[in-house]
């Protein structure tokens, strides 16, 4: 990527006067089982990570039914615009819209948030839903609050729990981030 597009890229954050790492980021990759991270850096130097299971699928939707990944899902809508997941046997899950509608065409694209119940505790949950019949789910397992510093491509991620991670800018707009003595990942923009 040439130096004028990164610029540009990282123009509406810097205008704002924050760093360009300033929102969520996730893994690229994950383990077998679906588990990577979420970074949330804030403007204030304070990020928020989170042990997370992040399942990317294709969906379609027929009228009232998603397929989500080979699942069935009934779904509705609320008059305040609270999108339902029924996935029968009395489970159904309310999310709510960040952000604004991405096309009004097509109410289900964008993020949604809402949460899971897992082993009788409530995990929230992201779900995306992206053109291209896309979608990509974050259940945020665990979180854990800390503070990240540096500028100019690199960034220090300090944790109560965790080593001390670097960061650092990657090609097409990704970070990439490494424990000391451990091994980089790579993280893009949730």
């Amino acid at each position: 990527m040439n130096r004028r597009r990164l610029l540009l890229l990282a123009a509406p954050a810097l205008l704002r006067g924050e760093a360009p790492i300033v929102g969520r980021w996730r893994s690229v990759t994950t383990t077998k089982g679906g588990i990577g991270a979420v970074y949330d850096f804030r403007a204030n130097g304070s990020v928020a990570y989170s042990s997370a299971a992040i399942v990317e699928s294709e969906y379609g939707l027929d009228g009232q039914v998603l397929t989500l990944g080979g699942q069935r899902v009934g779904i509705g809508w609320h008059p305040d615009g609270r999108l339902q997941f029924n996935f029968g046997q009395d489970v159904i899950e309310d999310y709510s819209r960040k952000g604004e509608v991405v096309d009004a065409a097509n109410p289900l694209l964008g993020e949604w948030a809402g949460s899971r119940l897992m082993a009788g505790k409530k995990i929230p949950v992201s779900m995306k839903f992206e053109a291209g019949n896309r979608a990509l789910m974050v259940l945020f397992l665990k979180t854990e609050l800390g503070r990240y510093q540096g500028g100019a491509g690199t960034w220090t991620i300090t944790l109560p729990s965790l080593p001390a991670r670097q960061i650092r800018s990657g090609a097409g707009g990704t970070l990439t981030i490494t424990a000391k003595g451990g091994d980089p990942h790579e993280f893009a923009r949730l």
